[in-house]
């Protein structure tokens, strides 16, 4: 009897073993797609690998957090081919993505990060002030839980840009925030290969404008 409890203790803890290599192997293959992916397709087959990894009650936040990550994406990609309509599912379907974990991370400044991106996505597309507050609340916590995230010194900057001047807005203040996120992303480690680590090509992209390319913005 002893030997068939051990028997099956020892095929119990392989099968445990082999699934935790599994979705290791598979959250370190979607990140690597990640840094390649430009299109909607790109992203949307992303947010359903993550998505597959969320599923039967694991409590790793990190497979919820790239699945909503990517619907934001998805969201960015379609703004980028003007279809305005089709990006407001994106951050709808991420916050839900999130909800499962969101009570056990609320002091997880990548998590709370996050959500203040997604909610400024919402504002930016229908112009709501709503979520441009929720953003706003958002970006106090994550500041206050690590002030050098890069992550959430992109959410600041990205809520200085893209908010309209009569409501608080203002691009050159915005552009400046970016340069300082960019710091922040030079000399930021994540401790774990799975952590996130992404944002600092959009850093980068604005904090390169030039004066002329400014003057032009705020024309």
């Amino acid at each position: 009897m002893k030997k068939i409890l051990l028997t099956f203790y020892l095929f119990a803890f392989a099968a445990i073993i082999s699934a935790q290599g599994n979705y290791e192997k598979q959250m370190l293959e979607n990140l690597g797609k990640m840094k390649t992916a430009t299109t909607v397709q790109d992203f949307t087959n992303l947010r359903y690998s993550f998505a597959s990894l969320a599923g039967n009650g694991n409590s790793n936040w990190q497979p919820y957090y790239y699945t909503a990550l990517n619907c934001l994406k998805e969201s960015q990609a379609y703004v980028k081919e003007g279809k305005t309509d089709a990006a407001l599912d994106g951050p709808v379907t991420g916050l839900k993505y999130l909800l499962p974990v969101t009570k056990q991370q609320q002091n997880n400044v990548e998590f709370v990060a996050l959500l203040g991106m997604l909610h400024a996505q919402r504002a930016a597309l229908k112009n709501s002030d709503k979520d441009r507050q929720i953003a706003a609340d958002y970006l106090a916590t994550a500041l206050k839980l690590d002030a050098n995230n890069p992550r959430a010194a992109l959410l600041k900057a990205e809520l200085k840009y893209h908010t309209p001047e009569e409501k608080g807005g203002n691009k050159p203040e915005g552009l400046e925030l970016y340069k300082e996120a960019l710091k922040k992303f030079k000399t930021f480690k994540p401790k774990v290969k799975t952590d996130p680590d992404w944002g600092m090509e959009i850093a980068q992209h604005y904090a390169s404008f030039n004066e002329s390319v400014l003057t032009t913005l705020t024309k």
